[in-house]
């Protein structure tokens, strides 16, 4: 058909324009009409049309539109293109969702066959067009515009990704990285700097808008990308991406500038730091734990946040909080199990708990459950505790039985033979009979779906139809996957899965086996898929499976089933997470979940035991001898071969539980006692976790979900204390979680801190005290909902904590003022009476009773941790060693374990005793179902193996056995040897310090350096971190190897077992002779050497006293064969003697020699002990007189027997016998002189009063002797270790219950400056005097001590006061009178240790070192506290493991080994030094000058809570010694060194005993620092407070001033002037007044300057004590005021009453402060808060800074 011609243009047009004027007019129905004739048309013609023809007409519309709109205008351009979008906007809002699919379709399938048909050039020109049409569009977008823009594509990016299959999300990413990687590969330099700008322009923008909480999410979904990435990557796409940032990053860097480097460098520092100052910011809560703020928003800090559950699983869609790691809930995508089915209505509506019915099902839901159970559910016993009885709780095993179908004639039917009664209600009353809460209507209503929906009862009637008789038997099988169906299905079984059999031998032992009728139980296996549906009917009320071995992970990619099963652990962690859109069936049970998951996991945990004990040969022989730690029971030969052991890796083991208090106790040897025992208790009140309940929930009824928050809870607490440092830098940290008696779970913490915490700073960080309602409402309402004790006692006698009618926890308290030391060696807290400050609270009791509560109740804790956390948190103080064993026990004893006899042959079972005695509640079992760790610590301790040559484990098959046998594999010690061979570094280590420098390979079996960490001095590549090493223990039973043991932490870089035993370049035959020829070992032996060594170099009298020594102090063994083989050297002089007596007689060594040398030997066991030979083993001379009094002093301990730890002891007593020679002493005593009494504790007079009590028979005071008490209480206190100043006053003689029977003596002349003449002292004991009592003149506002001039030399360092002291030592120091008269005094024990090692480095020669040998009394306890535990431990007393002597150096003595000789305290000098002998000169005493020998001892310290013996020389190097230990030594130079003194006295304390040590102040060296500390001011208060030495009367009439002023005689000429009928004192107005009186009736021209006024009694018109300085005339100003005696010096009245209204505003504040608990007192015209004073000034109370109160 020919082409139709066209018509001209001008015959066109006109019909166009009446064509347009026509639809001008229409209608819109009639323009309706039209459109859809056209649409029609349009459709019929295009439906006809070939594809020729519709290419013909699409290109003539395309031209047509081309011609068009090249014409038109812009403004035609516009109104065409708002017509077109109107059209779309109207046509696309009256589509359907089909209609609209179908566009978007077409629309789609359009664009895919037009971009596939374009070539390159029209693909780059439509993406050309497509990019300035959205840059033109955009720009001139407005901003909300924008916004709408930006919404609408992220809600379609959003809908379409969320409907999109993980192969579709897969492609859509592959998609963008290939048009992302075309893009940029083909980008210009220019290109790729703009696009990264403006990215980064982009986000900073974007970052700078954002809130905290949107910068977090950011941040953690970021972070999950990256993680989600890297765990999906394999090892070759991890180097790639590694090498291609490390690629970019140095391309980037060697292509820039030098301008662009220090650009970019800045920009990084710039960055870093506002980072850091913005987090510092956030978080910065250094220290904070002593610097409680009440003012604080604490609750809302970033740190603690843990925010919703609003993280989504990529893979499983499981919800998670923001900080929980990606993996735990379906292993990143490896577990995938089908979503379970919704209930059926009847079930569920039942479940939604919207109706009473619904709610009154969901109460008893258990019971429900039980009575529709197929199986009988058993355990050795069930625990419901009152107090949350949602919390299920088992003890011992857990089994599940069956029975046969039918029940036997003469039973009723019961569990599943029930479901076969014929008559439905005979059924259902069978039912009820199983408690009286059920409802007959409900179990009828579950009775009928179970009948109809549940497949296993199905099976089971289809197979009792098919049995004959009831010799056949149902079988299910354990493994049996249906034909045509996916293994990973959760199937109910089908009927190919069970088979009804006569004879079920041929199947597996797993499969259940079911008699037609039978009285007999078959128990299920814990791993048959039916085990769960069998038992919970109303959780898997299809009859669907449960776990099975069948369930196969899959590839988190590909969604291919790989290889690898699923663990029961992983598929019930996948079941019990709340997904959004599927309704989880399990976490809605209540109840019945609580019952449910401490099933699964005892399930779970059952089948790791079964393991076990089918593999105790290799876990007996492989891991346990020598390889893993022992514990007591293992040191008994008899069990070895018949043991069943838990091996250390299983959880709550006794290894395990070994394991980790051996692990605490390395921290303990390392950095000493813990500071810090918090106790964390879950809170189920949290917001986070009712926030994520479902209706009707209690927080008991998800214990998913109070785990969950708790762990996350922990992590915020750990990380607040280790990375915020709130109690300061810590050095290490442990935890382990439990859960008791409540269900709930709870941390123990121990924490290390580097800066320990000081006895005066526990009330800044643990408060036992109900905070004021007032100040800190907030805290106020945590402490009485958290930390209220009970109440128990008459409150409510059936506490659980009431055990005999008390309370096992000793609450309520006592009341006390001030934090003291108990005598268990715990801290007792400060608990304020209401009358002293304290507050009460109110709470509800039993009965809904307001119960009013003191500070007795309340349970110690940390402000700042109790207000962020919201919970029971329960902060200790780890005061002293007696607490760590109990406290790493403690935080290591794992969960409660039932307590129990064993029949003989289970003793060795150690599976069945844990078995028997585990306690499961339903916490703990969520916990470990969610792989939470039980036990967590920093550093690392690194076990290293221990084990005799060629006793490793090795693994074998016939193979390769021969191999292997040659080339065993290697052991940490094994490995270890060859270090040192290779390992220049190693061989200066031990076996325990090289996890500090090198990491275990563990597949390569070796030693690698550390590549990170501190680098070490001198020794380039080497890396120290924070690991540390521990040597698993060996029973000393176990000989060989626990002398291996003990040689690997004495010898440095031994090369071979061989070079371990090699002494001295001789190779032992056995590692025990080699530790006996190093000295390791304790025997006979010693003493021998001892002897052995003495009587080659020493006098027959040094030789006798040593052996009195050692036999009254180191209990030889056979004393009797020491005296046979060296009496003749100890009889030496007595032989001579006697030949000198008798020179014409050959005399001999005979019987009567040695009975002379017996009976000298017997009186100085008497002088030392008061022991015979006889009682010390030994024979008894013919003829003896018993030394019953010792010439000289001798100290209190030794001569009266005190208690060594009597500040312990409550009613201590003198360990004194009434027959021995002491008593007989005493009892013939008249008077008792002590001196220096204010050392002493107030127990020790105490003690002698009891005693003498007892010895006299005498109920009178001290039994009727005479006690004369001599000492400064301005001098040093009792000694507390770690004590408060509180503990200081509490142990003071003036505390004691005896004190107000003693008379006051006070000494008012000092007899040196009178009788000896020595006048220069007169001045310095006046000084002396004014630092014993506080009184000495300030230098600052800050009181800071200043010391005149001409007072002392003050050094700037500890090398330059050592010159001073010790001037010249290296010659000096063998002029012993010069050594004894100077020493250098510290507070502290570990400031002397320093000093004392640096001076004895300048003295010649070389040093010679002593170990001690430390055994446990008891040998069993070795393995709780090895060899190298007891070497790290240094208590105060005790001489150190480690001893360091060179001859020449000084020593003082620790204990009393022949008084008054040889005592505590005593001074020597070492003359020469032997393998196990010191000879030394005694320096001070009557004997002075004297050589005596000192044997190694055995010292027990018993302020441990375990008994250990340390063989040591007790001596100490005393170049410096403490200040306690320099009491009544009189020196001649004399220096101190001031640091903190610690709690043991004020620093006025300090400095004053200090300086009283010197006898010459031209020599006086001092090196002391100028601050006084607030806390000292405040002992000094208190002790001023009981301390009425220098109160002065005030006198009745100026005739008593007179008398009064005579009475002070010295006193006041150096001091003090005294006046009568001041009405003001102590300000400047009325010092001036005074001042001028002075003056007018003086008789000199003297300006008068007064220091300070006091008045001597509050009573007005009351006496004035004046100071002036030291430049006026005393004696002049003295008799001016005698002169003026009675002068009335009287103010303005104005001055008065300002000064009155001055004193009742600082009165007024004085009374708030102590309201508040805090100290302040009301002084003159200032007030004093901790040691500030404050005045009124214009109105404010400001400091001597003019710094506002």
């Amino acid at each position: 058909m020919p082409p139709k011609k066209r018509k001209p243009i001008g015959k066109v047009l006109p019909k166009v324009s009446k064509k347009r004027n026509v639809r001008s007019a229409e209608t819109a129905v009639q323009r309706e009409h039209r459109l859809r004739i056209n649409r029609e048309r349009a459709s019929t013609s295009r439906a006809a049309e070939s594809v020729g023809q519709r290419e013909n007409r699409l290109q003539q519309e395309r031209d047509r539109a081309s011609t068009s709109r090249a014409a038109e205008s812009l403004e035609q351009r516009e109104n065409r293109l708002q017509q077109e979008r109107d059209r779309a906007s109207t046509s696309r809002a009256a589509e359907s969702v089909g209609q609209r699919e179908n566009r978007l379709r077409q629309k789609r399938n359009r664009a895919s066959t037009s971009r596939a048909a374009e070539s390159v050039g029209q693909r780059e020109n439509r993406l050309q067009q497509d990019r300035d049409r959205a840059s033109t569009s955009r720009a001139a977008e407005s901003l909300g515009q924008r916004e709408n823009r930006l919404q609408q594509e992220r809600d379609r990016a959003s809908t379409s990704r969320a409907a999109e299959s993980l192969e579709q999300r897969e492609n859509r990413l592959q998609q963008e990285r290939d048009r992302a990687s075309t893009s940029r590969a083909a980008e210009s330099v220019g290109q790729r700097e703009n696009r990264l700008r403006q990215n980064r322009n982009r986000a900073s923008t974007s970052r700078a808008a954002e809130s905290l909480e949107q910068r977090e999410n950011r941040l953690q979904q970021e972070r999950d990308r990256a993680s989600t990435s890297r765990a999906a990557e394999s090892v070759g796409q991890r180097e790639n991406r590694l090498r291609q940032n490390r690629n970019r990053v140095s391309t980037s860097r060697a292509a820039e500038t030098p301008q662009e480097h220090t650009a970019r460098i800045l920009h990084v520092r710039e960055r870093t730091l506002a980072s850091r100052n913005s987090r510092d910011r956030l978080s910065n809560l250094l220290l904070e734990g002593f610097n409680y703020d009440s003012c604080k928003n604490y609750e809302q800090h970033p740190s603690i946040t843990i925010g919703q559950m609003s993280i989504v699983c990529n893979y499983c869609k499981a919800k998670k909080f923001k900080d929980e790691p990606p993996g735990f809930c379906c292993k990143n995508g490896k577990v995938y199990l089908s979503p379970p089915q919704l209930p059926p209505d009847e079930l569920f509506s039942l479940m939604s708990g919207n109706s009473s019915e619904s709610n009154h099902f969901l109460r008893n839901i258990r019971k429900y459950n039980s009575c529709f159970q197929m199986t009988s559910f058993g355990a050795t016993s069930f625990s419901e505790e009152s107090v949350f009885p949602t919390t299920f709780r088992v003890q011992g095993q857990v089994y599940h039985r069956a029975g046969s179908l039918l029940p036997s004639l003469d039973q009723p039917p019961q569990f599943l033979q029930i479901f076969f009664v014929e008559d439905a209600q005979l059924e259902v009353n069978q039912r009820c009979h199983f408690s009286s809460a059920l409802r007959h209507g409900t179990v009828l209503c579950l009775q009928r779906m179970f009948h109809r929906c549940n497949q296993l009862i199905k099976i089971f009637k289809t197979a009792l139809e098919n049995m004959p008789s009831d010799e056949y038997k149902l079988v299910i099988r354990a493994d049996k996957t249906p034909s045509g169906e996916h293994e990973r299905r959760f199937n109910a079984p089908q009927s190919n899965d069970v088979a009804v059999v006569l004879s079920a031998d041929e199947f597996n032992q797993r499969d259940i086996i079911i008699q037609r009728r039978s009285n007999a139980l078959k128990r299920i296996s814990e791993t048959h898929r039916s085990y769960d549906p069998l038992q919970y009917p109303i959780i898997f009320w299809d009859g669907e499976d449960g776990y099975h071995f069948n369930y196969r992970q899959i590839d988190q990619n590909t969604g291919v089933p790989t290889n690898r099963k699923v663990s029961a652990m992983s598929f019930y962690s996948y079941r019990i997470m709340a997904r959004d859109n599927v309704y989880n069936h399990i976490l809605n049970c209540r109840q019945l979940f609580s019952q449910y998951i401490v099933d699964m996991y005892a399930k779970i945990e059952s089948e790791r035991l079964l393991y076990i004990r089918l593999n105790q040969k290799e876990l007996r022989v492989e891991e346990y001898i020598h390889l893993r730690d022992a514990v007591a029971n293992d040191g008994m030969v008899a069990n070895f071969g018949k043991l069943v052991i838990l091996p250390a890796t299983f959880t709550g083991s006794p290894r395990h539980m070994h394991e980790y208090t051996q692990d605490a106790m390395v921290f303990v040897r390392t950095y000493g006692r813990p500071d810090l025992f918090i106790t964390f208790t879950c809170n189920p009140s949290w917001p986070e976790i009712n926030a994520e309940l479902f209706n009707g929930q209690k927080p008991m009824d998800r214990h998913d979900l109070t785990a969950r928050v708790f762990k996350l809870k922990l992590n915020k607490l750990i990380a607040l204390i280790t990375k915020q440092c709130i109690f300061g830098e810590t050095r290490c940290w442990m935890f382990t979680i439990e859960w008791q008696k409540r269900g709930l779970p709870h941390s123990h913490i121990l924490i290390w801190l580097k800066d320990k915490i000081h006895p005066i700073q526990i009330d800044n960080v643990i408060s036992a005290e109900i905070p004021n309602p007032e100040e800190d409402p907030n805290l106020y309402e945590v402490v009485i909902k958290n930390m209220i004790h009970g109440p128990c006692g008459t409150f409510n006698i059936n506490a659980p904590c009431m055990k005999n009618g008390k309370c096992s926890k000793n609450y309520p308290r006592d009341l006390i003022s001030d934090t003291q030391t108990g005598f268990d060696g715990y801290p007792r807290y400060r608990r304020r009476a209401p009358e002293n400050g304290g507050f009460k609270g109110k709470l509800k009791g039993r009965g809904n009773t307001e119960i009013e509560v003191d500070n007795k109740w309340v349970v110690p804790y940390s402000p700042l941790l109790s207000r962020m956390f919201k919970a029971h948190i329960n902060v200790e103080y780890c005061n002293s060693v007696e607490s760590i064993k109990y406290i790493c026990k403690y935080v290591n004893k794992g969960n409660d374990m039932a307590i129990f006899g064993l029949s003989k042959e289970n003793t060795n079972d150690e599976i069945s005793q844990y078995l028997l005695g585990r306690y499961i509640s339903s916490n703990e079992a969520v916990w470990r179902i969610l792989s939470f760790p039980i036990h967590e610590r920093h550093p690392n301790v690194v076990h290293l193996s221990v084990h005799l040559e060629n006793g490793q484990r090795v693994y074998f098959t016939n193979a390769n056995a021969r191999t292997v046998a040659a080339a065993p594999p290697n052991t940490t010690l094994t490995a270890f040897f060859q270090l040192c061979q290779q390992d220049p570094f190693a061989k200066n280590l031990l076996y325990p310090e090289v996890p500090r420098y090198y990491t275990w390979n563990a597949s390569r079996k070796s030693f690698c350096r550390r590549k990170q960490g501190t680098s070490v001095p001198e020794h380039e590549g080497i890396f120290a971190s924070e690991a540390l090493g521990r040597v698993y223990t060996v029973h000393p039973n176990n000989a060989e190897c626990f002398f291996l043991r003990m040689l690997l932490h004495t010898v440095r870089g031994p090369t071979s077992f061989s070079s371990l035993k090699c002494v001295n370049g001789e190779e032992c035959r056995t590692f025990r002779e080699a530790c006996q020829k190093l000295g390791l070992l304790e025997d006979d032996q010693h003493w021998d050497n001892v002897l052995s060594e003495a009587a080659s170099q020493s006098f027959p009298e040094q030789i006798r006293e040593l052996f009195a020594i050692l036999l009254t102090t180191c209990n030889p063994s056979n004393p009797q064969n020491l005296w046979e083989k060296y009496r003749e050297s100890m009889s030496e002089d007595v032989l001579i003697k006697a030949r000198r007596a008798n020179p014409t007689l050959d005399i001999n060594f005979s019987s009567d020699i040695f009975n002379e040398a017996l009976l000298l030997l017997q009186n100085k066991c008497l002088a030392i002990n008061d022991r015979t030979l006889s009682q010390l083993g030994l024979q008894s001379p013919e003829r003896w007189i018993a030394a019953t009094l010792i010439a000289g002093g001798r100290t209190a301990h030794s001569m009266l027997k005190l208690p060594l730890n009597i500040a312990n002891e409550q009613y201590p007593t003198c360990n004194i016998s009434s027959t021995s020679g002491q008593a007989q002493v005493l009892k013939s005593c008249i008077i008792i002189v002590w001196d220096e009494c204010t050392m002493a504790h107030k127990h020790s007079l105490e003690a002698l009063d009891r005693t003498l009590r007892d010895l006299k028979g005498n109920n009178k005071l001290m039994g009727g002797i005479l006690l004369l008490l001599a000492g400064d209480f301005r001098q040093t206190l009792p000694v507390i270790p770690r004590s408060t100043p509180a503990d200081e006053i509490n142990a003071c003689l003036k505390a004691s219950v005896l004190w107000k029977h003693i008379k006051n003596i006070t000494l008012r002349t000092n007899l040196r400056v009178q009788v000896l003449g020595e006048h220069s002292a007169q001045n310095f004991a006046r000084k002396l005097l004014q630092i014993g009592e506080g009184t000495f003149p300030n230098g600052s506002p800050m009181c800071d001590v200043s010391f005149p001039l001409d007072f002392g030399n003050i050094v700037s360092s500890v090398g330059e006061l050592i010159d001073k002291v010790f001037p010249n030592i290296a010659e000096n120091f063998r002029n012993h009178g010069w050594l004894c008269e100077r020493t250098i005094l510290a507070p502290r024990n570990d400031a002397v240790d320093e000093i004392n090692n640096c001076i004895q480095d300048m003295l010649p020669g070389s040093v010679t070192e002593y170990n001690s040998i430390n055994t446990m009394v008891d040998v069993d306890d070795t393995v709780n506290y090895p060899s190298e535990f007891l070497n790290s431990l240094n208590p105060s007393g005790l001489p150190p493991h480690h001893l360091r002597l060179k001859i020449g150096s000084p020593i003082m003595l620790l204990r009393n080994l022949d008084p008054p000789k040889l005592c505590n305290g005593t001074r020597l000098c070492v003359k020469r030094l032997l393998p196990n002998v010191i000879e030394a000169t005694i320096l001070t005493g009557k004997e002075n000058g004297k050589d005596v020998l000192i044997p190694r001892i055995p010292l027990i310290p018993n302020d441990f809570p375990f008994l250990f013996k340390r063989l040591q020389f007790p001596v100490r190097l005393a170049f410096a010694i403490t200040i306690n230990k320099a009491q009544g030594q009189s020196l001649k130079c004399c220096a101190g060194i001031e640091q903190n003194p610690g709690p043991k006295m004020s620093k006025q304390t300090t400095l004053e005993t200090s300086l009283d040590r010197d006898k010459d102040i031209k020599d006086l060296i001092n090196a002391l620092t100028k601050r006084l500390d607030s806390w000292g001011e405040r002992l000094e208060s208190r002790l001023s407070a009981i301390d009425d030495r220098h109160s002065l009367k005030t006198p009745k009439k100026i005739k008593d001033l007179e008398d009064q002023l005579e009475h002070l005689d010295a006193k006041s000429r150096e001091r003090n002037l005294i006046f009568y009928g001041i009405e003001q004192d102590n300000n400047e107005d009325c010092r001036e007044r005074i001042r001028k009186v002075i003056e007018e009736n003086m008789q000199t021209t003297e300006k008068i300057n007064i220091t300070r006024c006091h008045r001597l009694s509050r009573k007005p018109g009351a006496p004035i004590l004046i100071e002036v300085p030291e430049q006026n005339d005393r004696l002049t100003l003295f008799k001016a005021a005698l002169n003026l005696r009675g002068t009335k010096i009287s103010l303005s009245k104005d001055y008065s009453m300002k000064m009155r209204e001055q004193r009742r505003v600082l009165n007024v504040k004085r009374r708030e402060l102590v309201e508040k608990g805090t100290l302040a007192k009301l002084r003159d015209d200032k007030l004093l808060i901790n040691g500030i004073a404050y005045k009124v000034c214009d109105g404010q109370i400001v400091d001597a800074n003019g710094h506002s109160l």
